[in-house]
């Protein structure tokens, strides 16, 4: 079955309302690729946002169990349950995607919490799940594999949460379970290790889905270089220098 224009368009408003710049990564693709993006993006942003949507932890975790039964009903192929994301929702995913991100829905549980992750592991594990599965789906759903959304969905992760531990850290949260810039250095090389691992694949596979990924080259060698930004709150990229490089990359079907 098609996606409805409507189904389609509900969602494309809620990926430029709820992060506007996977919305302008969508919109460097091709016609034909947006629809399936704009939907899949939309289920992230409704998940991402359930955790923070309440202050009991209890209602918090109700509501990311709500977005895990749907994957459920959408990998068992039973009935989904009625809603604007879920049921184009259903239109696109295979079982096996619907598994993959219901890790990633587990993986935002701990947002519902204010304790710490309880080591390093945790935290590179958390950053893995919230990232990997997500551009791992984007990638098959476009291209028809998963040669490297795993390696660009961590690094991506890694990226965005840098820029975020001021505000998580205002929220009251304990990003971070070594703040030293030593270890700050540490997680950024790690990712842009990946980064560069995946880059390897450059020209051979579809760029639509990874091109969401753009502004890491502009944030992770900045945090390698100066770890202390981070603390700052001067990780996010410039936005005249974002701009540019999402226009380059998508002048050049790359990311």
């Amino acid at each position: 079955m098609q996606l409805s224009l409507s189904d389609v368009t509900s969602c494309a408003q809620r990926v430029e309302q709820g992060d506007p710049l996977r919305f302008k990564a969508v919109m460097s693709a091709r016609a034909d690729q947006r629809a399936a993006l704009f939907v899949l993006y939309a289920f992230h942003v409704e998940v991402t946002r359930a955790p923070w949507a309440a202050s009991e932890p209890m209602i918090a975790e109700m509501r990311l169990q709500w977005w895990w039964d749907a994957l459920e009903e959408i990998a068992t192929g039973g009935i989904v349950r009625s809603h604007d994301v879920t049921v184009p929702l259903a239109h696109i995913l295979s079982p096996d995607q619907a598994r993959l991100l219901q890790r990633l829905v587990d993986a935002r549980r701990w947002d519902c919490y204010k304790e710490a992750h309880s080591d390093a592991d945790a935290l590179t594990l958390y950053l893995h799940e919230t990232g990997a599965p997500l551009m791992q789906v984007a990638e098959e759903i476009t291209a028809g594999q998963s040669a490297v959304g795993a390696d660009v969905g961590y690094a991506l992760a890694v990226a965005n949460y840098l820029q975020a531990i001021p505000a998580l850290e205002a929220a009251g949260r304990v990003p971070l379970v070594d703040g030293r810039v030593e270890a700050v250095q540490d997680l950024a090389q790690g990712a842009w290790d990946r980064w560069q691992r995946a880059k390897r694949h450059k020209g051979t596979i579809e760029a639509a889905a990874l091109r969401s990924a753009w502004q890491v080259p502009l944030v992770l060698p900045r945090v390698i270089k100066q770890p202390a930004l981070v603390a700052q709150g001067g990780a996010e990229p410039n936005a005249l220098r974002s701009a540019l490089r999402l226009a380059r990359v998508s002048l050049t079907n790359s990311w």
